[in-house]
């Protein structure tokens, strides 16, 4: 069987070695570049802490003490817990600092999380939800429970 010659004649392209070396230098640099500059974003352990009390003061021990917050304007949660005897809690949970990919500098960790909210409730009572400042991974706050009725 004849091979075919293609009808329209091709350019001849003569590289030098210093030329197809750095072609090679330039394409292993593409291929190298992003594992390079990836950077694996870290999940954060962030603890919210407080108290939960009624209006005369006294501890709320057994109540439920839920925390949403949002990332990536997304809400997110929530992380629940439950009073102690004293009525204290402490609620931990993980959030991811990955914001986005690019294939040129990796992973982009730029998620910050500013605030949360808390509240909590028994079967009788509930506290409103309250925003809270988180500063150095921690929240605190007190939880003042009231009386409702459906």
């Amino acid at each position: 069987m004849p091979y075919l010659t293609p009808k329209v004649p091709f350019p001849s392209v003569e590289l030098t070695i210093e030329q197809l070396l750095r072609a090679f230098a330039i394409a292993l640099m593409f291929v190298l570049v992003p594992p390079l500059a990836e950077s694996k974003c870290s999940t954060l352990l962030i603890t919210v802490s407080g108290k939960v009390r009624d209006r005369q003061g006294e501890a709320v021990s057994g109540a439920n003490v839920a925390v949403a917050w949002l990332r990536a304007g997304s809400p997110q949660g929530p992380a629940q817990g439950i009073t102690d005897a004293k009525g204290e809690f402490q609620i931990r949970f993980q959030f991811d600092t990955f914001t986005t990919s690019s294939g040129l500098h990796g992973d982009l960790c730029r998620e910050v999380l500013r605030q949360v909210s808390v509240s909590a409730w028994t079967p009788n009572v509930r506290s409103e939800y309250t925003l809270v400042n988180v500063h150095n991974r921690s929240a605190s706050i007190d939880l003042t429970v009231d009386p409702f009725h459906d």
